[in-house]
Protein backbone atom coordinates (compact mmCIF):
# COMPACT_ATOMS: atom_id res chain seq x y z
CA UNK A 1 0.00 0.00 0.00
CA UNK A 2 1.06 3.65 -0.81
CA UNK A 3 2.36 5.63 1.72
CA UNK A 4 -0.43 7.85 2.95
CA UNK A 5 0.40 11.61 1.70
CA UNK A 6 1.74 14.25 4.90
CA UNK A 7 0.02 16.84 3.22
CA UNK A 8 -2.99 15.80 1.75
CA UNK A 9 -3.51 17.56 -1.23
CA UNK A 10 -2.22 14.78 -3.90
CA UNK A 11 -5.11 12.90 -4.21
CA UNK A 12 -5.73 9.14 -4.71
CA UNK A 13 -7.33 6.05 -2.54
CA UNK A 14 -4.89 7.36 0.64
CA UNK A 15 -5.32 10.77 0.65
CA UNK A 16 -8.17 13.49 2.49
CA UNK A 17 -9.04 14.33 -1.53
CA UNK A 18 -10.34 12.51 -4.40
CA UNK A 19 -8.58 14.24 -6.88
CA UNK A 20 -5.37 16.71 -6.34
CA UNK A 21 -5.38 20.24 -5.17
CA UNK A 22 -5.28 22.88 -8.12
CA UNK A 23 -2.11 23.82 -5.86
CA UNK A 24 -0.26 20.43 -6.02
CA UNK A 25 -1.40 20.31 -9.54
CA UNK A 26 0.90 23.53 -10.35
CA UNK A 27 3.21 22.07 -8.66
CA UNK A 28 3.70 18.92 -10.69
CA UNK A 29 3.11 20.71 -14.08
CA UNK A 30 5.89 23.04 -12.79
CA UNK A 31 8.68 19.87 -12.35
CA UNK A 32 7.63 18.29 -15.56
CA UNK A 33 8.03 21.80 -17.79
CA UNK A 34 11.16 21.97 -16.12
CA UNK A 35 12.66 18.42 -16.24
CA UNK A 36 10.26 16.12 -18.90
CA UNK A 37 11.66 16.68 -22.62
CA UNK A 38 8.51 14.76 -23.71
CA UNK A 39 6.39 17.39 -22.89
CA UNK A 40 5.48 19.50 -25.99
CA UNK A 41 6.47 23.05 -24.66
CA UNK A 42 9.63 21.91 -22.91
CA UNK A 43 11.64 23.95 -24.70
CA UNK A 44 10.42 27.06 -23.60
CA UNK A 45 10.75 26.00 -19.88
CA UNK A 46 13.55 23.04 -19.44
CA UNK A 47 14.72 23.47 -23.03
CA UNK A 48 15.68 27.10 -22.23
CA UNK A 49 17.67 26.18 -18.70
CA UNK A 50 14.31 27.46 -16.58
CA UNK A 51 14.21 25.23 -13.26
CA UNK A 52 12.67 25.34 -9.66
CA UNK A 53 14.40 26.35 -6.05
CA UNK A 54 15.48 22.79 -4.57
CA UNK A 55 13.80 23.32 -1.75
CA UNK A 56 10.82 23.05 -3.83
CA UNK A 57 11.26 19.14 -4.30
CA UNK A 58 9.62 18.86 -1.69
CA UNK A 59 5.81 19.58 -2.17
CA UNK A 60 5.44 21.31 1.29
CA UNK A 61 8.18 23.76 1.49
CA UNK A 62 6.30 24.96 -2.29
CA UNK A 63 3.40 25.13 -0.42
CA UNK A 64 4.73 27.20 2.72
CA UNK A 65 6.25 29.61 0.16
CA UNK A 66 3.66 30.18 -2.23
CA UNK A 67 0.30 28.92 -0.29
CA UNK A 68 -2.68 27.86 -1.51
CA UNK A 69 -3.57 28.72 -5.02
CA UNK A 70 -6.55 31.11 -4.94
CA UNK A 71 -9.37 30.84 -7.49
CA UNK A 72 -8.86 31.59 -10.91
CA UNK A 73 -5.22 31.58 -11.03
CA UNK A 74 -2.40 29.55 -12.13
CA UNK A 75 1.19 29.75 -11.21
CA UNK A 76 3.61 32.20 -12.83
CA UNK A 77 6.91 33.67 -13.21
CA UNK A 78 7.73 37.32 -12.71
CA UNK A 79 10.51 37.58 -14.59
CA UNK A 80 9.93 34.27 -17.36
CA UNK A 81 13.48 34.22 -18.21
CA UNK A 82 14.41 33.37 -14.31
CA UNK A 83 13.55 30.66 -12.46
CA UNK A 84 10.59 29.19 -10.59
CA UNK A 85 11.81 30.70 -6.84
CA UNK A 86 9.76 31.97 -4.05
CA UNK A 87 11.00 35.49 -5.09
CA UNK A 88 10.36 35.36 -8.63
CA UNK A 89 6.73 33.10 -8.49
CA UNK A 90 2.96 34.23 -7.75
CA UNK A 91 -0.58 33.12 -8.35
CA UNK A 92 -1.55 34.99 -11.37
CA UNK A 93 -5.01 35.31 -13.56
CA UNK A 94 -5.28 34.60 -16.89
CA UNK A 95 -4.49 38.21 -18.00
CA UNK A 96 -1.90 38.51 -15.63
CA UNK A 97 -0.15 35.49 -17.04
CA UNK A 98 -0.99 36.63 -20.89
CA UNK A 99 0.31 40.04 -19.92
CA UNK A 100 3.73 38.57 -19.07
CA UNK A 101 4.63 36.73 -21.77
CA UNK A 102 8.08 36.97 -23.90
CA UNK A 103 6.15 37.55 -26.75
CA UNK A 104 3.97 40.59 -24.88
CA UNK A 105 3.60 44.06 -26.78
CA UNK A 106 3.89 47.19 -24.62
CA UNK A 107 2.05 50.47 -25.56
CA UNK A 108 2.35 53.76 -23.75
CA UNK A 109 -0.26 56.33 -24.73
CA UNK A 110 -0.81 59.25 -22.58
CA UNK A 111 1.54 58.08 -20.01
CA UNK A 112 -0.17 54.74 -19.32
CA UNK A 113 1.53 51.83 -20.40
CA UNK A 114 -0.36 48.38 -20.89
CA UNK A 115 -0.41 45.62 -23.34
CA UNK A 116 -1.76 46.03 -26.55
CA UNK A 117 -4.22 43.46 -25.71
CA UNK A 118 -5.41 45.66 -22.73
CA UNK A 119 -5.23 48.72 -25.12
CA UNK A 120 -7.46 46.66 -27.46
CA UNK A 121 -10.08 46.02 -24.64
CA UNK A 122 -10.13 49.40 -23.33
CA UNK A 123 -10.48 51.59 -26.72
CA UNK A 124 -13.15 49.10 -28.19
CA UNK A 125 -10.60 48.19 -31.09
CA UNK A 126 -9.29 44.42 -31.97
CA UNK A 127 -5.65 43.59 -31.55
CA UNK A 128 -5.04 43.18 -34.84
CA UNK A 129 -6.15 46.56 -36.21
CA UNK A 130 -4.26 48.60 -33.48
CA UNK A 131 -1.11 46.20 -34.68
CA UNK A 132 -1.87 47.28 -38.40
CA UNK A 133 -2.18 50.71 -37.87
CA UNK A 134 0.96 50.81 -36.12
CA UNK A 135 3.49 48.36 -37.91
CA UNK A 136 1.36 48.10 -41.71
CA UNK A 137 0.62 51.64 -41.76
CA UNK A 138 3.10 53.84 -40.00
CA UNK A 139 0.46 55.39 -37.66
CA UNK A 140 1.29 57.20 -34.46
CA UNK A 141 -0.29 55.42 -31.29
CA UNK A 142 -2.15 58.01 -30.50
CA UNK A 143 -4.15 57.85 -34.17
CA UNK A 144 -4.01 54.17 -34.35
CA UNK A 145 -5.72 53.93 -30.23
CA UNK A 146 -7.96 56.95 -30.94
CA UNK A 147 -9.25 56.62 -34.32
CA UNK A 148 -12.59 54.22 -34.57
CA UNK A 149 -12.54 51.36 -36.89
CA UNK A 150 -14.86 52.34 -39.11
CA UNK A 151 -12.63 55.62 -40.54
CA UNK A 152 -9.76 52.69 -40.76
CA UNK A 153 -10.70 52.55 -44.95
CA UNK A 154 -10.04 56.23 -45.67
CA UNK A 155 -6.80 56.69 -43.59
CA UNK A 156 -3.72 56.05 -46.31
CA UNK A 157 -0.64 55.25 -45.77
CA UNK A 158 1.96 58.22 -44.82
Amino acid sequence: MAPKSRHGHSGGANARRKTPSKTYQAWVSMKRRCYDPSLPNYHLYGGRGITYAPQWEDFLNFLEDMGEAPPNTSLDRIDNNGNYEKGNCRWATLEEQNNNRRSTRFITYNGKTQSLAQWSREMGLSGPLIRQRIDLYGWSIEEALTTPAATQKHKRVK
